[in-house]
């Protein structure tokens, strides 16, 4: 259909901007709609009462753009009667110095913007760092940026509200930056009648910003910056001058005047496209806009120079098909689509159905993909079992080449999401491109809605924003071509501003609110007619509404040819329309008073057909017709009719069209003459024999057939004059085809060699592709062997989260059945209570990390799900791929641990108890022992065996279970319950993974063996076997073997032979002090070397441990509080004191320490009795 333009659907109000797809951070603003129809060739604006329209420049730049600006206004006056906004990409987090920078450049004055204050004309204006700018009702609107903005467009914004308030006031400048912000703001301009520029990309130091606005095709001008200026001084003095000249303010070019009639003909005859019947302010404003730009003052110069410059006819022909769209425009429309149409569609359709849709002026196709996309969106997996055919028109070729293409500039990130772009899309050379299967699904053609025969059984039919255009006589074609197009339940969608009108009973409202309406099936019947009249009709027609005539309803067009066929039947004179071959075409009238029907083969040869004596004539003035382009008529040519001669005027009228000769066609009148008297020569002549052959009425009549017979033979002698001529001419273009052929016939002998080998290279590839098959078939098979052989649930899922494919064990784990691909995951049942199962899919796919969780299904089965994105081969995101791991043998291993931690905790609390009742033991035995002091005070050897006693209590009981016990298996168990406790935490809160579970569970586990291993070595303390076994030497040594097996430590021994020198107790002595002292370096003394020696002298044993530890001060620490519980110093003494021996320590801080020990040697030991 003949468009002239698509609304943009840019809206705004003081909220955040919204795209189709979401939150659009690119355009956080909103300004006032003015008029919910307000496109480019919009109704020319009211002016407001408040403010004067003047001429506005906004020139938009990012890096590189200071210089320019800075030559380009250096060539401006200060009086250009405009003012100019400079919208610079500016650092939100430091102070711009840019007004000072362009105060230095300029005469003109430079001002802050002020918030609901008017620009004023001869002034510059420059934007904040840290804001966007609109413009409203003529005032500032400045906007803090927000501060989630990833991708900011305050040029595109700024632009676009200026176009809505200013319309053809409005002027766009792009000069040197990156990324393509401004390329949208220069279309809607454009749209409104404004005038555009951008900086010749070769001059700017940044190239991309002009690049993208000229291939997007918005750019009016492409100067140098010098060169800008002075056209914006041009544009500057003319604009409004232009306008009052030619007599036009708002009310632009009255009336459909014969000049503006012209070019609707130039157009129409140039492109096929007639423009008349389109809204006249629509079309006159685009008309205007080009007057503007040419510099033309009058509509009489433009139509000559839309004359002699065919490529300004082009241009303006440009002008009215400007296609403005964008993908998901709309998107609560195409949310209803999805919602509520498709599943009409669909419902009930089998597969061998084709679903055909209709995109009407698709103009560059991202309406059709759009559609496109929404439909694989709601058939998922299923989509390849329908036949989907997308037919999108437009009567821009250009706008079509570029949706086969399916190329569209960055900026569409704009209005789809990510997870579309990243689907749906591929990034190309900067740009993107719709996927290849999206592209098969639809099919692109040029198309004159009101005059091209329409498509058939269509399900859906979009035909948004085009209406507005179109004037009731057009709009009066398409409804009921649109009735026609449709399936008997077939979709209807327009714009927000459209409706179906007096069309009520051919459609339906199925969604009022989203313009969606349904075919009504009914007997009446509209005629489609797709050749227009070249008759005016007058926008105040009475006719323009359809009439209902008997049975059937009519339009204007109808009910005007039913008018000519009713005139023309009864009242025209009988003619018929021939091609140049006088083949008939078409009967009009009475014609068999001068047509006969051959006899045979049906044959519609005019001069077959023809009475006697028509032939030669006919014939004459069809090729004079043909030949001069004009009308040939000739009156009173004789023929017979039933022996009877009659007179008839002929006339040859070529039809207005085509100027080519194999495609002319004619209009051939016959129009019978009426005498008083028909002549019957046959007759005349027996009843007229006496009379001399001077009569004068049979001397006329021979005379006039002598003449016309002489003008016949000269014409025939012409003709083959001419024929003769044609057949030399065609001789010498047959020997010239001969060797054209014959060369032909070389070349294709050459071809033939050429496809012989292009076929034996089909032949290598089919080869290849059928070696490539029979991979993919292996690799196949391979795929579901693997499936099956897999004894784990692992699930493949779409992007839609519905089911791909599955393993085997799927079915008995999951409780899947074959049925459920296809079907969303999250909606079945699979015995798994997962809470928020659903975001954590689309989580996964979203920041493409992998996740794990366990749960327990209602048979107490424990599962380990791991979730990770599914990737393709170019490494998209294409859904995601979840394992279900049995992990029963870890709970178990849990649980047995977190039994094995509660048995630790009741021995630790034995042994508590148990360390209770051996003090309360020890106090008893000091009381005890404290009696038999008091009575045997004065008995000193029975005080040293009472001591003896004590300390052997000490050794059996307090010693053992207090020291050993706390300092050793203690701890041990304490670090057991820690990492139990921790595996258990972890396994409570889901953030465990099963290899850290499982470590924390072997580090316990070797805790307990060490633990294990420590209360065995208590035990053998407790009395050392080898002391009584092997005696005091072999048992010394194999306490410093253990010591230097715990630490780094480098212990020299230096001993006499004692074990036939010592008693047991003196053994026994020797042996705790030296096994005490160890411990005490190993714990406290962090010492390097030890040296110990064992002396025997006279009937003592000397024992000497040094070490080069950290040493401490031994004075110091005597008078501390806390030196009684230096446990360790007190045992040892108390145990030299025991056998009658002497215990000596001598400390130095960071030197070390030594320990010298004296012990008697008695053969028995003496017992004092009272």
């Amino acid at each position: 259909m003949s468009k002239i333009t698509r609304r943009s659907s840019k809206n705004y109000n003081t909220k955040s901007r919204k795209s189709n797809n979401g939150s659009n951070p690119g355009y956080p603003h909103k300004v006032k709609v003015k008029n919910n129809v307000n496109t480019f060739l919009s109704p020319a604006p009211q002016v407001k009462s408040d403010f004067k329209l003047f001429p506005v420049a906004v020139i938009g730049a990012s890096a590189g753009g200071i210089e320019a600006f800075g030559s380009l206004i250096k060539t401006l006056p200060s009086n250009t009667g405009m003012a100019f906004v400079f919208i610079l990409h500016l650092s939100p987090n430091f102070k711009s110095n840019l007004p000072d920078i362009l105060a230095r450049q300029t005469k003109m004055p430079v001002k802050p913007i002020v918030h609901n204050e008017p620009p004023e004309p001869n002034t510059v204006y420059a934007i904040e760092p840290n804001t966007y700018l609109t413009i409203e009702n003529g005032k500032f609107c400045i906007n803090k940026r927000f501060k989630n903005n990833k991708s900011f467009m305050p040029i595109d914004i700024f632009m676009e509200s200026l176009a809505d308030d200013n319309n053809y006031y409005a002027i766009g400048i792009l000069l040197s930056g990156t990324d393509s912000d401004g390329v949208l703001g220069l279309e809607h301009i454009k749209t409104k009648g404004g005038i555009t520029f951008a900086q010749d990309p070769l001059t700017a130091k940044f190239a991309d910003i002009p690049n993208n606005a000229i291939k997007a095709g918005v750019v009016d001008y492409v100067l140098t910056a010098e060169n800008i200026g002075k056209e914006l001084i041009r544009v500057g003095n003319n604009l409004d001058a232009s306008f009052k000249k030619i007599g036009i303010d708002y009310e632009i070019l009255p009336g459909i005047s014969d000049e503006v009639n012209k070019i609707y003909q130039l157009l129409k005859y140039n492109y096929g496209v007639d423009f008349k019947n389109y809204k006249p302010t629509t079309i006159k404003r685009r008309i205007l806009r080009r007057m503007v730009m040419n510099k033309i003052g009058s509509i009489k110069d433009f139509i000559k120079l839309l004359k002699s410059k065919p490529d300004e006819l082009k241009n303006l022909y440009d002008d009215l098909l400007i296609n403005v769209t964008s993908f998901f425009r709309d998107r609560e429309v195409y949310d209803a689509i999805k919602k509520n149409v498709f599943p009409q569609i669909f419902d009930k359709r089998k597969k061998d159905e084709p679903v055909r849709i209709w995109v009407t002026a698709c103009s560059t196709g991202e309406e059709a993909y759009s559609i496109a996309i929404l439909l694989l969106e709601y058939l998922g997996t299923k989509a390849s079992s329908y036949q989907i055919q997308i037919f999108a028109t437009d009567l821009s070729e250009a706008g079509v080449e570029i949706a086969r293409s399916g190329i569209y500039p960055e900026d569409i990130k704009n209005d789809i999401s990510p997870e579309r772009l990243r689907k749906y899309f591929v990034h190309v050379d900067g740009k993107y491109q719709i996927i290849k299967p999206i592209r098969d699904m639809c099919i692109f053609a040029r198309q004159n809605l009101v005059q091209d025969p329409p498509f058939s059984k269509i399900d859906l039919i979009t035909c948004r924003n085009v209406l507005i255009y179109l004037g009731q006589v057009l709009q009066n074609k398409v409804m009921p071509i649109f009735h026609y197009s449709l399936r008997s339940d077939g979709f209807l969608v327009l714009g927000t501003s459209e409706t179906v009108g007096v069309y009520s009973k051919l459609f339906s409202t199925f969604d009022k609110k989203n313009k969606i309406f349904c075919k009504i099936s009914n007997n009446e019947k509209y005629a489609l007619d797709f050749t227009l009249s070249d008759y005016n009709v007058s926008p105040n027609n009475n006719l323009t509404l359809p009439v209902r005539l008997g049975n059937k309803i009519l339009n204007a067009f109808d009910l005007q040819k039913e008018a000519e066929s009713i005139i023309t039947a009864k009242y025209a004179p009988a003619h018929v329309i021939v091609n140049k071959d006088m083949e008939i075409i078409q009967f009009r009238g009475q014609t068999s008073t001068f047509l006969n029907l051959p006899q045979g083969i049906a044959n519609y040869n005019l001069l077959k057909m023809v009475k006697e004596g028509l032939e030669t004539d006919l014939r004459v003035m069809v090729r004079k017709a043909v030949k001069d382009n004009g009308i040939v008529r000739r009156e009173g040519i004789s023929y017979r009719q039933d022996g009877i001669v009659k007179e008839a005027n002929l006339a040859v009228v070529p039809m207005n069209g085509s100027n080519q000769d194999d495609d002319r066609l004619l209009i051939v009148i016959f129009e019978d003459v009426k005498r008083s008297k028909a002549i019957n020569l046959k007759t005349y002549v027996k009843a007229n024999k006496k009379l001399s052959e001077g009569d004068s009425q049979y001397a006329a009549v021979l005379k006039k057939d002598l003449a016309n017979t002489r003008e016949r033979l000269n014409t025939i002698i012409e003709q083959q004059e001419v024929t003769n001529e044609e057949l030399r001419a065609a001789n010498e273009e047959i020997q010239s085809s001969n060797e054209e052929l014959q060369s032909t016939n070389e070349e294709l002998e050459t071809a033939k060699e050429e496809l012989q080998s292009t076929n034996e290279e089909l032949q290598t590839v089919n080869d290849e592709l059928q070696n490539r098959n029979s991979q993919l078939v292996s690799l196949n098979n391979d795929l579901n062997n693997l499936l099956g052989s897999i004894n784990i649930p692992v699930v493949m899922l779409d992007m839609n989260l519905r089911i791909r494919r599955y393993t085997n064990v799927s079915e008995r784990a999951l409780k899947l059945i074959s049925s459920d691909i296809g079907r969303k995951f999250t909606d079945i049942n699979f015995g798994l209570n997962i809470p928020d199962f659903e975001k954590m899919l689309l989580h996964v796919m979203d920041t493409l990390s992998e996740q794990e969780i366990d749960v327990q299904d209602s048979y107490d089965n424990w599962y380990s799900i791991r979730i990770r994105p599914y990737k393709t081969l170019d490494n998209k995101i294409d859904g995601v791929i979840i394992a279900f791991i049995e992990i029963n043998d870890l709970r178990r291993s849990i649980n047995k641990l977190l039994d094995s931690k509660k048995m630790m905790e009741d021995i630790n609390k034995e042994l508590k108890t148990r360390d209770k009742e051996m003090a309360k033991m020890y106090e008893r035995s000091s009381e005890t022992l404290e009696a038999q002091i008091e009575e045997s005070k004065n008995a000193e050897e029975t005080l040293r065996i009472l001591s003896r006693h004590l300390v052997d209590a000490q050794e059996s009981e307090r010693l053992k279970i207090a020291r050993d016990l706390h300092d050793s298996v203690n701890q041990m168990l304490t670090a057991v319950k820690m990492k139990i406790h921790s595996a258990e935490t972890a396994v409570k809160e889901k953030r465990s993974t099963k290899t850290t579970t499982l470590k924390d569970i072997n580090i316990a586990k070797d805790l307990l063996n060490k633990t294990i291993n420590e209360i065995r070595r208590i035990s053998k303390n407790l009395r050392p076997g080898l002391l009584d076994d092997l005696g005091i030497d072999i048992t010394v040594k194999s306490l410093i073997d253990e010591f230097k097996e715990r630490n780094d430590v480098k212990v020299e021994l230096k001993s006499d032979k004692l074990n036939d020198k010592l008693n047991s107790d003196a053994k026994l002595a020797v042996y705790r002090i030296l096994q005490e002292t160890l411990q005490n370096i190993e714990k406290h003394a962090h010492a390097t070397r030890v040296f110990i020696s064992l002396k025997y002298i006279t009937q003592s044993v000397k024992m000497v441990v040094k070490d080069n530890g950290t040493g401490f001060n031994f004075e110091k620490l005597r008078t501390q509080k806390t030196f009684k519980k230096k446990f360790g110093l007190i045992s040892m003494k108390e145990r030299a004191e025991a056998v009658g021996g002497k215990f000596e320590i001598a400390s130095v801080p960071s030197v070390g320490t030594k320990i010298s020990v004296f012990i008697p040697i008695y053969k028995k030991s003496k017992i004092i009795k009272k």
